[in-house]
């Protein structure tokens, strides 16, 4: 057992975290540890020298009993919430010995074991003065903001700061510049719930020289008393640094991805044998549905794709565990419980801040319904690699699109967004649609007779809401392709091939690119002036609402018409070339087997990598004489 100030790194990783912190200067609540071997002796009946300790602070003393657990606040894993504490425990010998079997008992709690992985755990326990704190919370010394700047991020609750972890209370919130001291409170921007934030310029300062201290960036949590004292109660290194999302009044965006299951709620209103029984019975891959979460829900946690939550905030447990275990969470969505009970299908998509429940969307209100990212229009991309991945990177009116692989990491996802916000210096939106597939598809599309013309010449109808000549094309389309399909039964496995990329690169103009990219874009645009001044929005005209009589109406019905007749040609042309077999939908399911197939025929498959054929097909492709014939006719839709 020893002063806190005299602790090593065999005291755990809060000991030693609160012990540099005391070198270093810092004002932390006086205390003591106690370890591993102490707390082995005071089990077996052994006070441990415990009484001389506790003599050294006057009787009315109240304190925090905590744990140091061997792995804990380390650089990889930071256990937050994993192990108990107790509180205003009072300076009694049988009163801290208990506090102390306590903390030490969770140790070999199912939650520990399941965040663990299995791996015993070696307790030591904290010991220290309690402070009266009239606002706490958590402070990362590193985030990263909506211009790709690097920033410190303090969320604030009033009085102890367990609320503000266990996602209690929402949390206010204060981005300070990681570079630029501040000198007086009057500089301290605060986003949330008004607050008496009196020392938090001094807290700001701290945390910057507590990060160049450690020399890493670290996670610190703080609180400040009535006479505006500032008190470090905990030290570690950030395990993920967070990237500042844009909140709002009912849910913010705690952790990307994207999840399809189940919906799964855990009431916390329930007895606790009833709770536990529900986290014991939570299905894999469900997704999670509570007020807030706590370490006991970690086995439920980790069986889930996804996470909502009624309560929240960034720094809350649900957002810290999502982050680490690498799933989307909503935190903060209000009536999630009420709105999304049991068995409905959720899909939650984390990544443009909407959940949909059994087919109806709820979108975070600082989201808008309509975004422009998710237009099938591949004008502007920027194609950039990082290592062996391609992300792309779309200017639009909502800021920098960026798109990824299905495969990608939330961890490589937020190192790509970083990249994004300071090359842009623009907020990014996250997308997970299919549109990052169907770009290098289009990409070589464009290797195929006329097809680049034919999107130019679409693009163009399109601007000049040249309804006449798009439903021609639609038609004239019908009966080249069907001319196409029927003759090619008599190709050979190659040039077979080659049609069929052919009309499946017209069907993907005909279906995606012409209503659902350059037809939206375009009407955006008609809208946009249209607009102006009015109570609806471009979702809304979507949507088929309509605006009172106005001199605007008309012009406003144009646009709706323009959409819905696009959207009607579609519908009844592509169910033809389907029908006449010009695209069928398990194409692309066995087009790896008929390209090697044609590769074959053709001698040119003795060097291609077999996870790169569709590549390989294309920087081998040669048009004979029976596919241009064939396909000549397609100029005509020009």
């Amino acid at each position: 057992m020893i002063w806190l100030k005299d602790a090593d790194t065999t005291m755990g990783g809060k000991a030693y975290g609160l012990a540099e912190l005391i070198k270093a200067g810092f004002k932390v609540p006086d205390g003591f540890v106690v370890s591993n071997d102490d707390i082995k002796l005071i089990i077996s009946g052994e006070k441990s020298g415990l009484e001389s300790f506790l003599d050294k602070f006057p009787t009315s003393t109240l304190f925090a009993v905590r744990s140091s657990a061997a792995a804990e606040d380390g650089s990889d894993n930071s256990y937050a919430g994993m192990f108990e504490s107790k509180l205003n425990v009072p300076n009694s010998i049988s009163e801290v010995i208990s506090a102390i079997k306590y903390v030490n008992k969770s140790a070999g709690s199912l939650r520990v074991n399941e965040y663990s992985e299995g791996q015993e755990q070696f307790m030591n326990v904290v010991v220290q003065e309690m402070v009266e704190p009239r606002i706490a919370g958590v402070a990362f010394s590193k985030a990263v903001d909506t211009n790709g700047e690097d920033v410190i991020l303090l969320e604030i609750v009033e009085g102890l700061a367990d609320k503000l972890v266990s996602g209690k209370t929402k949390a206010s919130r204060v981005i300070a510049q990681k570079k630029v001291s501040i000198d007086c409170d009057d500089q301290i921007l605060l986003y949330g719930n008004a607050l008496d934030c009196s020392g938090i310029s001094d807290l700001v300062n701290q945390v910057r020289r507590a990060a160049d201290y450690f020399e890493r960036d670290m996670d610190i949590e703080w609180c400040i008393d009535s006479e505006n004292t500032v008190f470090l109660v905990q030290a570690r290194p950030i395990t993920r640094v967070p990237v500042i999302n844009e909140g709002s009044s009912s849910g913010i965006i705690a952790s990307h991805g994207y999840a399809k299951g189940q919906s799964f709620v855990i009431d916390e209103d329930l007895d606790d044998e009833d709770i536990l029984r529900l986290i014991e019975e939570f299905p894999d891959d469900a997704i999670l549905v509570a007020a807030t979460t706590d370490t006991q829900y970690l086995p439920a946690m980790k069986r889930a794709s996804g996470i909502i939550t009624e309560e929240g905030s960034a720094l809350s447990h649900a957002a810290i565990v999502s982050r680490e275990i690498g799933i989307p969470c909503i935190a903060g969505f209000r009536n999630a419980l009420s709105l999304f009970p049991t068995g409905g299908q959720l899909t939650l998509d984390a990544n443009n801040g909407s959940i949909t429940y059994n087919g109806i969307v709820h979108q975070l209100t600082h989201k808008k319904s309509f975004n422009f990212a998710d237009v099938y229009s591949f004008d502007n991309m920027i194609e950039m690699q990082f290592g062996d991945s391609i992300v792309l990177f779309q200017p639009t009116f909502d800021g920098i699109a960026m798109y990824t692989s299905w495969d990608t990491t939330i961890q490589d996802a937020e190192s790509y967004e970083v990249f994004a916000r300071k090359a842009f210096g623009s907020a990014t939106v996250r997308c997970t649609n299919e549109k990052y597939a169907w770009y290098f598809e289009y990409s070589r599309f464009q290797m195929l007779p006329f097809f680049s013309d034919l999107c130019n010449s679409v693009k163009k109808a399109c601007n000049q809401f040249d309804l006449e000549k798009i439903s021609s094309l639609y038609k004239n389309a019908v009966s080249i392709l069907e001319k196409i399909v029927c003759a090619k039964k008599k190709l050979n496995p190659y040039d077979k091939v080659v049609v069929e990329e052919i009309c499946m690169a017209y069907h993907f103009i005909l279906d995606m690119l012409l209503p659902n990219g350059y037809a939206i874009q375009s009407a955006y645009f008609k809208s946009l002036p249209l607009l102006k001044d009015e109570s609806i929005s471009f979702s809304d005209i979507l949507n088929g609402v309509t605006l009172p009589d106005t001199e605007k109406k008309n012009s406003i019905s144009q646009v709706y018409d323009f959409i819905t007749l696009v959207g009607q040609c579609r519908n009844e042309i592509c169910d033809k070339l389907v029908t006449l077999g010009a695209m069928t939908y398990d194409y692309f399911d066995t087009r790896i087997d008929r390209m090697q197939e044609g590769l074959k025929y053709a001698n040119l498959d003795s060097n291609i990598d077999v996870s790169n054929v569709e590549t390989a097909f294309y920087s081998s492709l040669s048009l004979s004489e029976s596919v241009l014939s064939l396909t000549a006719d397609l100029e005509k839709l020009v």
